[in-house]
């Protein structure tokens, strides 16, 4: 019910936001904060950290060298190939962004859209739940 009624009030939108504004992160976060949130959030994420204790150890010989130099040289690399990665969607999303967020028109048909969306996926669970199906 309570995704129905998301839904609903995003359908109701009439307009692009407080004075047409683009999103009030951008007037409340500084890049260097939003920096150290995403570096933060990318060092401690677990499935991550899975990742590289599944798949580092196979690349790792210990007649080459060290294996706690290895890990840490292999695991580094792989945390600044993510860097250079996330830091180019970053840029390219916050570009395509900006350039979206001056249109108004835009932002009302998407909030239009998560809303039948938000709706549709509300109904079906409803009416899974009321069947007994899932």
């Amino acid at each position: 019910m309570y995704l129905i009624a998301i839904g609903i009030k995003f359908l109701l939108v009439r307009r692009p936001g407080k004075d047409g504004d683009v999103s009030t992160f951008v007037e409340t976060s500084s890049i260097p904060a939003a920096f150290r949130q995403g570096m933060i959030c990318n060092l401690t994420n677990p499935t991550t950290l899975a990742f590289m204790l599944a798949v580092l150890p196979q690349f790792v010989h210990s007649w080459v060298g060290s294996p706690a130099l290895q890990f840490i040289i292999l695991g580094t690399t792989m945390k600044m190939m993510g860097l250079v990665v996330l830091s180019a969607v970053a840029l390219t999303s916050g570009a395509i962004g900006g350039w979206l967020a001056r249109r108004g028109t835009f932002l009302v048909w998407q909030e239009r859209l998560a809303g039948a969306l938000m709706v549709a996926i509300g109904v079906r669970l409803l009416l899974a739940a009321t069947t007994g199906r899932r």
